[in-house]
């Protein structure tokens, strides 16, 4: 079964992980910068005022031509709609690095990331819903790379 249902991306993940350590990885600049960019680039970075209104930003430094694009800084960014610590988070999601459908010369409207949290046991369940993604065939990759976040994010936790 494909984890896209009507547009939506959803993939639920079980970390070994207290709920306080997953929500810190979430919103804590530092954490956020360590695993969200699963090891692409150079110099990851991350700011985060986490309250409703507030904005974040992830970007890493990306040498030319790997992607097609020159040597810059690729970024996503956005704004949290709604923030209840250590249960949910909502954020809208802007492309600032090439991510196959937005290549095209073609502005993209932002996308809708929906994370809830919840105790399983020892550890954390991660629900994400993942909104707004193109009905395309680049924008299935988008599935590979939070796979390979949350991979990231997992062995982090583990650390």
């Amino acid at each position: 079964m494909s984890p896209f249902n009507d547009g939506i991306l959803g993939i639920d993940r079980d970390l070994a992980a207290p709920l306080d350590r997953v929500w810190a990885a979430f919103t804590e600049p530092e954490q956020m910068a360590a695993w969200m960019w699963d090891g692409i680039g150079e110099n990851a970075r991350a700011t985060a005022d986490v309250r409703p209104g507030g904005r974040y930003r992830v970007a890493i430094d990306e040498e030319a031509g790997k992607d097609g694009w020159g040597p810059a800084e690729r970024a996503f960014e956005g704004v949290y709609a709604l923030v209840e610590p250590a249960e949910r988070l909502v954020y809208t999601l802007h492309w600032d690095a090439p991510v196959g459908y937005n290549q095209q010369g073609v502005a993209v409207p932002d996308e809708v990331v929906v994370i809830e949290l919840k105790p399983n046991g020892d550890g954390t369940r991660v629900v994400m819903r993942h909104m707004g993604i193109p009905d395309e065939p680049s924008a299935r990759l988008h599935e590979v790379g939070i796979v390979a976040t949350l991979d990231t994010l997992e062995a982090l936790l583990e650390a």
